[in-house]
């Protein structure tokens, strides 16, 4: 049952007609100095983590990953699964 639950987890879906934006992690931080600094050592450790996770589950390279998180990339379903976003298309 967990095994089933898990790869259930793991799907990656999309529709049909959708679109899916991917962008750097924003972030809002504020206070005191310290913990802005410890704020920004957690976003890095996020962001290098989605950008593993990109990696290894898409086929997307690390350059090209680079350049399209520095912008806000849209892609409609069809571009989604050539890249590895989603492995499947739902059809409506």
């Amino acid at each position: 049952m967990v095994k089933k639950l898990e790869k259930k987890m793991l799907e990656k879906k999309t529709f049909d007609g959708w679109i899916r934006c991917r962008h750097e992690l924003r972030v809002g931080i504020w206070g005191k100095y310290s913990y802005i600094v410890d704020s920004l050592e957690s976003s890095k450790l996020l962001m290098d983590h989605i950008k593993s996770y990109y990696i290894k589950k898409t086929t997307i390279t690390s350059e090209e990953l680079e350049e399209q998180l520095k912008k806000d990339v849209t892609w409609n379903a069809e571009k989604c699964l050539e890249k590895g976003f989603v492995d499947e298309i739902i059809k409506f």
